[in-house]
């Protein structure tokens, strides 16, 4: 894949070389919050298992299964919401 991406995008390297390594960068970053959570600093929202979407759906009803969840998350959260903001 790395291959295919340097022919076609031999004019930008470094777009090359940042989506090579858009997994590392990403778990870094995800490991980064959860420790940020875990001290305190920041809230997290999210789902506490894996959605079985891709990042390109287009399927509407996937996309409002996601969304509903999203905003089920967050409401049997808002009091623990609502506790973080006034600190």
């Amino acid at each position: 894949m790395i291959g295919l991406m340097k022919l076609f995008l031999r004019k930008y390297p470094a777009i090359v070389d940042a989506m090579s390594k858009r997994h590392i960068v990403y778990n870094e970053e995800k490991a980064y919050t959860f420790k940020r959570e875990a001290d305190g600093d920041v809230l997290v929202i999210c789902p506490e298992h894996d959605l079985g979407i891709s990042r390109t759906e287009k399927d509407v009803d996937e996309l409002q299964r996601v969304y509903d969840e999203g905003r089920l998350i967050t409401k049997t959260r808002l009091q623990e919401i609502i506790h973080f903001l006034e600190k």
